[in-house]
């Protein structure tokens, strides 16, 4: 199973939308900073997120 996310950072109005196979695993590496490309506007709260079975697809709704 894979997911296709959307964080919005608490303290600003700046989202992020990812895609991986562990959702809460990918939440904690984006608010440790982790992430290069979202480490400056942490923490994230995740305000969607939808579930595929593929990793086709899922980078396929990402973009």
């Amino acid at each position: 199973m894979y997911y296709v996310y959307i964080l919005q950072s608490k303290v600003d109005d700046w989202r992020y939308v990812g895609h991986t196979s562990d959702l809460k695993e990918r939440l904690n590496d984006h608010n440790r900073g982790k992430v290069n490309s979202t480490k400056a506007y942490r923490p994230f709260k995740i305000t969607s997120y939808i579930a595929v079975e593929s990793k086709d697809v899922a980078m396929n709704l990402e973009r």
